[in-house]
C-alpha cells in the first residue's frame, strides 16, 4: 500500500489458520510425528520466535495458567550453539490459547508434552528438559530442523513448490500469533506488543495495522 512503513506486512505473507493445519499435519506425518505439529502449533499462537522454541524448558512454561516465560533463546555462531537473553535482551511473559481457531487442542496437548519431557529427563534422555529437543535430547540446530523436517513437510502442506519457492517460512508464524491476537482476540496493540517481544507497541501497529487502515473509509464518508 502507498504510505505504508517498511515494517508493514503484507496479508499475503500470512499463513490462514487453515494454512497451518496444513503444516502441523504435514509435519504429524514426518519423522517425529505429534512433538513436531505441536511445536508449529506453539509458536503461531504464542508468538515464539525459532530461537525460543528451541531453548524452550519444561520450567517456563505454567500449563495452569496457559503462560510461557520468553527468558532464552539459542543460537548458532560458528558452529557451536549457545545460549542467550530473548531479542533486544526483551524478556517476557506470553499466553497461548486452549484451542487454536482453527481447532488445535494446544493447551493440553503442552501439558502432556510437559509430562513426558519430565519423564525423559529422569530417564537421561533430555537432561535439559526441552520441550523440543533434537533426537539426541539436546538444541536442535536450525539448518538440521530445516533439512530433516520442515523442508520435506512445507511441500507436503503446499508451502513450497517443487523448486523450493514459496511465501511462507517459520517465522510467518509469528505473524500469525500477532495478527490472532490483534484481530480473533481483539487484544490492544500495546499488550501484543509486549507478548511479541517488540521493541515499541509503534511497531506492531506499523507491521500489523498499518498507517492507512480505514483512511479512504473516513475520507469516502467525510466527502459525501
Amino acid at each position: 500500500m502507498a504510505g505504508e512503513s517498511a515494517l508493514f506486512v503484507d496479508p499475503a505473507e500470512i499463513p490462514a489458520d487453515t494454512d497451518i493445519t496444513r503444516l502441523g499435519q504435514a509435519l504429524a506425518a514426518g519423522r517425529h510425528g505429534d512433538r513436531d505439529e505441536l511445536m508449529a502449533n506453539t509458536a503461531a499462537y504464542s508468538g515464539l520466535r525459532w530461537g525460543e522454541l528451541a531453548a524452550l524448558t519444561i520450567a517456563q512454561v505454567d500449563p495452569a495458567a496457559r503462560v510461557i516465560a520468553v527468558d532464552r533463546k539459542v543460537v548458532e555462531v560458528a558452529g557451536h550453539l549457545y545460549l542467550e537473553a530473548p531479542k533486544n535482551r526483551k524478556r517476557r511473559r506470553t499466553i497461548y490459547p486452549r484451542t487454536t481457531p482453527a481447532g488445535y487442542p494446544l493447551a493440553e496437548r503442552l501439558a502432556a508434552r510437559i509430562e513426558q519431557a519430565h519423564a525423559e529427563q529422569a530417564a537421561g534422555a533430555n537432561p535439559l528438559g526441552l520441550i523440543f529437543p533434537s533426537p539426541t535430547g539436546k538444541h536442535w540446530r536450525t539448518s538440521n530442523y530445516g533439512r530433516q523436517v520442515l523442508r520435506p513437510a512445507y511441500q507436503a502442506a503446499g508451502w513450497r513448490d517443487a523448486a523450493g519457492h514459496g511465501d511462507w517460512t517459520w517465522h510467518s508464524l509469528r505473524h500469525v500469533f500477532c495478527t490472532t491476537a490483534l484481530f480473533t482476540w481483539k487484544l490492544d496493540a500495546t499488550d501484543v506488543s509486549r507478548m511479541a517481544g517488540h521493541a515499541n507497541y509503534r511497531i506492531t501497529l506499523d507491521m500489523y495495522v498499518g498507517t492507512t487502515a480505514g483512511v479512504l473509509d473516513r475520507a469516502r464518508t467525510a466527502t459525501q
